[in-house]
């Protein structure tokens, strides 16, 4: 008879990187799929073939076997420190679909939360920029401000909200914006280098100057500098 499958193994560190949520890894087998998160799931791939009955609870053995097995073969630690590019508002609302306005993971008290309990803060995130994208603004601020009445740590919608009042020449909106941002980040290129720039909109070059200096030394790349140094 052919051997068995060798068990899989997958990640996500994507919301632990945009948004301080906890990361995901998982271990399949032939028969099981265990998912370690803050609220474990295992599984029965036969039965449910579309993971949609949770059996973690049900089944301690397996799930307390295939926990050690995936922490065994696959720990449980950071990929190091996300990196951010330093652009400006303009460009950043053209990424922002896209999910290139990364944070870096912010800092949390507590234990993380785990992903699947901020379905409903992630929806809420991703209908906010789809609005800005058709210009729909005022929504995409109304939503992004309910996004974090429900999580005050989100860094990405923070660093949203700024690049929507920016362009809203709300500049003074948009640097408290990229300041609470940055209390959560504080070496977040994006919001030390749009910082900076509304510093020099507003004509008070020396902020703006120690702004874009604290920017260069965060490796702000000189293709972005040179571009759009005001």
């Amino acid at each position: 008879c052919r051997d068995a499958a060798p068990p899989a193994y997958s990640e996500t560190w994507y919301p632990y990187y945009h948004f301080g949520w906890s990361p995901l890894t998982a271990i399949r087998t032939g028969e099981y799929k265990y998912i370690r998160a803050p609220k474990p799931e295992l599984y029965e791939l036969p039965r449910d073939p579309r993971e949609q009955n949770n059996v973690a609870g049900a089944n301690q053995a397996v799930s307390s076997q295939l926990q050690a097995q995936l922490a065994r073969e696959y720990p449980d630690a950071p990929r190091g420190e996300a990196k951010s590019a330093a652009l400006d508002a303009g460009t950043l609302a053209k990424l922002k679909s896209l999910g290139y306005i990364g944070s870096g993971s912010p800092k949390r008290s507590g234990p993380l939360p785990d992903p699947k309990d901020k379905i409903g803060v992630y929806t809420l995130l991703e209908t906010a920029l789809r609005e800005a994208e058709q210009g729909r603004v005022r929504e995409s601020n109304t939503h992004l401000r309910e996004v974090l009445r429900q999580d005050d740590g989100l860094v990405d919608a923070r660093l949203n909200l700024g690049v929507n009042l920016a362009q809203a020449g709300e500049t003074a909106a948009a640097m408290e914006s990229f300041r609470r941002a940055l209390s959560l980040d504080p070496r977040n290129v994006i919001a030390t280098y749009n910082l900076a720039y509304a510093y020099a909109r507003l004509g008070k070059m020396d902020q703006a100057v120690a702004g874009f200096s604290r920017s260069e030394e965060r490796r702000v790349g000189k293709e972005c500098r040179s571009r759009w140094s005001p």
